[in-house]
């Protein structure tokens, strides 16, 4: 949980001195020097207020890699900063849903792979079913693009199931059934394949599904021509 400064802890820190006004001022710049690739204070987090976020729509492209449009999103604290290895998961644990998404979005944006894109696409199916009409179908597309972007550019990255690294998923496998589960239809060979242990698992066909046109077939066309004439 993201706990929040009382007005007595934000007076101390500021001070009502120059001299204590001078020594805030100078932690300040110590922090965002600290904090300029990467942040993992939880002050950061206070700071942007993440629980009273809200999510606005600022572009048709928003989550989905290799777009880069949340790091000009005007509602995004985060376009100007990174975010820490170790905070994601907090924020992702702990944050309200539109906190988590420009978090996750800003990493893909920054630092695209398969993790964070699952994760922004996920996010973004939450978001979804926060609204209604025609904003929740939009929203429902952008997720079902994202979990799509997880198949075709990160389709063998993995997350991990705990902090130790031990317990690892293949994010191709939860990307698919989202977007069965958001009505899409999921593009290139992948189908559904039942493992050793009897878990649904995605996978790539082979051969493809939806094979190349035969290449003889155009000198057949050829041949009849020339028989033609």
């Amino acid at each position: 949980m993201f706990t929040s400064r009382s007005k007595t802890d934000r007076e101390t820190i500021i001070g009502d001195g120059s001299m204590r006004t001078s020594r805030a001022a100078a932690v300040v710049v110590v922090m965002l020097t600290t904090v300029a690739c990467e942040i993992d204070s939880p002050e950061f987090r206070d700071r942007v207020q993440l629980a009273s976020l809200d999510f606005e729509l600022h572009s048709e492209n928003v989550g989905v890699h290799p777009f880069q449009d949340v790091l000009n999103d005007p509602n995004n604290p985060f376009r100007r900063f990174g975010v820490g290895s170790e905070t994601k998961f907090d924020i992702l644990a702990g944050a309200s849903t539109p906190g988590a998404f420009y978090a996750w979005a800003t990493l893909l944006a920054t630092q695209p792979n398969g993790e964070h894109q699952f994760y922004t696409a996920q996010l973004m199916e939450v978001l979804a079913g926060t609204r209604s009409g025609e904003e929740r179908f939009v929203l429902e597309q952008l997720a079902i693009r994202g979990y799509q972007a997880v198949l075709d550019f990160f389709p063998g990255d993995v997350s991990f199931l705990d902090e130790n690294l031990l317990s690892k998923f293949r994010v191709a496998t939860p990307s698919y059934f989202g977007i069965i589960r958001l009505g899409g239809q999921v593009q290139g060979n992948w189908v559904a394949a039942v493992d050793s242990n009897g878990n649904e698992e995605a996978i790539l066909a082979s051969p493809p599904i939806f094979p190349d046109p035969d290449p003889n077939d155009d000198d057949d066309e050829e041949d009849e021509e020339d028989e033609g004439s």
